[in-house]
């Protein structure tokens, strides 16, 4: 049985004898009926809340649809609806039904995420370039953030937003666009924090880019890349 067709890889298994004949509602229950094959019609009780989930989504809406769900173990049945629900809600922008279904998937880093989003949409109000920005970062769209936070100078804004994500390279490429007064400092942060998380082919990169070739040799071989420590060699006459 799918009790979600958004997440078909989700079953729920009933062991039956007998071949389906229908499925029925009445007084309130859904039942498979089954034919074991000597003339008797057995019933199986489908699990009813999770029945009124879907139609909860379809007719009442998304809350009602928490309301359905939240008394309910974390199965994964209820996981795969939980799952679709953050998807429409995030859809329909509809953030604090989002925060609810990521913090019941276990999901802390999102739910607190939204749970910041929700308090600025608070504040300002849903059109605040701010609160644009961090819907564009939630949808992975990190450029159109950056794009956001830059028309409204908001240059130290969108070079932490890349720190954040651990993405130290664009924020370093904002710093020298708008020549930072701390890029050097920057520069070096990232470059320990590079060799600190035995990322060396990296560190060899930014070290490549910098003109330093024998230190990037070094760090290719250490990162295990010597055909990159020696296409440094024959590139640049090292």
């Amino acid at each position: 049985m799918w009790y979600s067709i958004e997440e078909p890889d989700k079953v729920t298994m009933y062991q039956i004898k007998g071949d389906v004949e229908s499925i029925v509602r009445r007084e309130g229950k859904t039942e498979v009926l089954v034919d074991d094959g000597a003339n008797n019609s057995i019933s199986y009780n489908l699990d009813e809340s999770l029945i009124e989930f879907g139609a909860a989504l379809q007719y009442k809406g998304l809350e009602a649809a928490v309301d359905i769900l939240e008394p309910l173990d974390l199965t994964p049945e209820t996981d795969a609806n939980w799952k679709t629900l953050a998807k429409l809600a995030l859809e329909q922008q509809n953030l604090y039904v989002a925060e609810r279904c990521y913090a019941a998937l276990g999901n802390m880093a999102r739910a607190e995420y939204l749970r910041k989003l929700n308090k600025i949409i608070a504040q300002e109000g849903p059109d605040s370039f701010q609160v644009k920005a961090k819907l564009a970062v939630l949808d992975k769209n990190f450029a159109l953030a950056e794009n956001i936070l830059i028309q409204h100078d908001e240059i130290e804004e969108a070079m932490m937003m890349y720190q954040g994500l651990h993405r130290w390279d664009e924020s370093i490429k904002i710093a020298e666009r708008y020549k930072h007064q701390d890029v050097a400092q920057f520069k070096t942060d990232y470059f320990k924090w590079l060799l600190e998380t035995n990322q060396e082919a990296k560190a060899a990169e930014v070290k490549e880019r910098e003109g330093d070739f024998l230190k990037a040799i070094h760090l290719y071989i250490k990162g295990g890349l010597p055909a990159k420590a020696a296409n440094v060699v024959t590139s640049y006459n090292v």
